[in-house]
């Protein structure tokens, strides 16, 4: 299982709207010379795995709000399509508007197509003294055998969403939202490296190739 290199984008328009979106993709895709592993030729889970937090502000002013959260979703189909979006949009003078969202999705028996959609969105919209800001993290693990996290592994990740929703919700500064957040994000590195585990399903001959 390797690691590629994530994609970062960083907007800071002078309306001090702020977004980023991460994305990570950790890929081992196996081509197997003998015969596919019925778990991928039967599949089981979910094809399209999606998940978003929005926040949307019009009205009056001085309004504060925000949504964060984790999904954490495992499959076995042979192909998988994960969408993530954090949306945080401010229309209202004095308003503040906050969007953390993180998926985790677990793709087994080697699948044979992945696609990985990540998308923050931030916007101020006529608006003064406001501010918005959206962040989204995606974690895309694939592997020919079998994972599964364990149940200390899945205990981490709720403590980290249930942190990330209260963090989207604290009306703190946005350069303090994205540290916090940015800190939550190795937190879900640590878990993947430590918690989820894989182990063979068959003894077969195969031939080997990466993709990032």
């Amino acid at each position: 299982m390797n690691q590629y290199p994530p994609r970062h984008a960083v907007v800071r328009p002078a309306t001090h709207a702020r977004r980023r979106a991460f994305a990570l993709l950790f890929a081992t895709l196996l081509s197997v010379l003998s015969f596919a592993a019925p778990a991928q030729a039967a599949g089981a889970g979910p094809t399209v795995i999606s998940y978003q937090r929005t926040v949307d502000l019009t009205g009056a002013s001085h309004q504060h709000r925000g949504s964060g959260g984790l999904l954490f979703r495992e499959t076995l189909q042979p192909s998988v399509t994960a969408n993530n979006l954090a949306r945080a949009t401010t229309a209202c003078n004095g308003c503040v508007a906050t969007a953390i969202s993180f998926e985790i999705v677990v793709a087994s028996g080697g699948p044979k197509a992945i696609e990985a959609n990540n998308t923050a969105l931030a916007v101020n919209v006529g608006c003064t003294r406001c501010s918005s800001t959206a962040l989204a993290y995606q974690f895309v693990v694939a592997n020919d055998r079998l994972m599964y996290l364990t149940l200390g592994g899945r205990a981490k990740l709720a403590l980290i969403g249930a942190k990330a929703a209260a963090l989207a919700q604290s009306g703190a500064s946005p350069m303090t939202v994205e540290a916090k957040a940015d800190a939550y994000a190795d937190q879900v590195r640590s878990v993947l490296a430590e918690d989820l585990r894989t182990f063979p399903v068959f003894h077969r001959s195969f031939r080997h190739a990466e993709r990032g």
